[in-house]
């Protein structure tokens, strides 16, 4: 029976869950592409009964405050698609209502968590990650790393300052991991639930090439706006400062992705014997130019967002 065995699956992934921390992630993410499988089976009412009470499973394990976490970072994006899966909408709309879904998930739990406590685990991490210091400098002096080290001109206190400069700094970014995590795997649970329900004729959902993908104009918007903080901010409101790293954390590796299904497109376009050079070329300069490449990427993923010179837009009837 289709029900039992889902609920089985997905409730086994949770327990997993709550016992093994290490690869969380990858759990959720397999836990999202069974329930994704639900809805290519099951009525939406019965997909709704196994989200409710994996959930349930999940705050019984955890507690209440991990239990919302998952619900607004996961729950909420994939309960989305599988809805969207259930009405028969196309694989583009319901991947970007689960991305709408992620980044409204994320932002009701960043402000909810921080109307409620004043904080959204900033600086418990950054206390986390100082008070680890010494005992990771105590594990690199125990296994000789600290020697080596030494040899090659790194003492103990420049690689106290490098790891209490990093205490200090990744913590800021911890909302923008927030995001890309969810956007990440509201991306991926679909594209893999879809691939395993290839066999399915009747509900396959149809894929469009990854190289006409385009990111949205508006979002054009946000790196301009972020660019704008970081001015603002950098000498006097560290908040505004952060507020702009942090979106601009959020919205580079975006731009790279469609910046890649530009570049794509574009060497699709170019005669075998040139494209072989081509690739090539840019194969050898990703490797010895990494930072380059990927500002390369970027820009091109933001100015063929508004530009549109693939004609995409155009092809569908004008702007998305």
């Amino acid at each position: 029976m289709p029900l039992v065995k889902f609920f089985l699956s997905t409730s086994l992934l949770c327990l997993v869950l709550i016992r093994i921390d290490v690869f969380s992630f990858v759990f959720v993410i397999i836990w999202g592409v069974l329930l994704l499988l639900s809805a290519f089976e099951l009525p939406r009412t019965q997909v709704f009964l196994i989200f409710l009470l994996n959930m349930v499973l999940i705050t019984w394990g955890m507690g209440l405050y991990a239990a919302y976490f998952y619900l607004a970072a996961f729950g909420l994006p994939v309960l989305t698609m599988c809805v969207l899966i259930v009405e028969n909408k196309d694989y583009n709309t319901i991947r970007t209502c689960g991305m709408i879904a992620a980044v409204t998930g994320i932002s009701l739990y960043l402000i909810i968590t921080y109307a409620l406590t004043g904080s959204i685990g900033i600086t418990d991490l950054q206390a986390v990650l100082h008070n680890s210091v010494n005992e990771t400098l105590e594990w690199y002096k125990n296994w000789g790393i600290l020697d080596n080290l030494a040899a090659n001109g790194l003492n103990e206190e420049s690689l106290r300052f490098q790891f209490e400069t990093m205490a200090q700094t990744l913590p800021q970014y911890l909302p923008s991991y927030y995001y890309l995590q969810s956007l990440f795997t509201a991306f991926f649970v679909l594209l893999l639930a879809n691939r395993i329900n290839l066999h399915n004729a009747e509900k396959y959902l149809t894929k469009q090439p990854y190289f006409l993908d385009i990111m949205p104009w508006q979002l054009v918007w946000l790196v301009i706006i972020a660019l704008a903080l970081l001015l603002g901010g950098r000498n006097h409101n560290t908040s505004v400062y952060l507020a702009g790293a942090n979106v601009l954390a959020v919205m580079v590796p975006t731009a790279i992705y469609f910046g890649f299904c530009a570049l794509s497109w574009r060497l699709r376009m170019l005669k075998a014997s040139t494209k072989k050079w081509a690739v090539a070329v840019i194969v050898i300069l990703s490797i010895f130019f990494i930072p380059s490449a990927l500002t390369f990427l970027a820009l091109i993923g933001l100015f063929d967002s508004l530009i549109d010179y693939r004609k995409l837009r155009s092809q569908k009837g004008g702007r998305q």
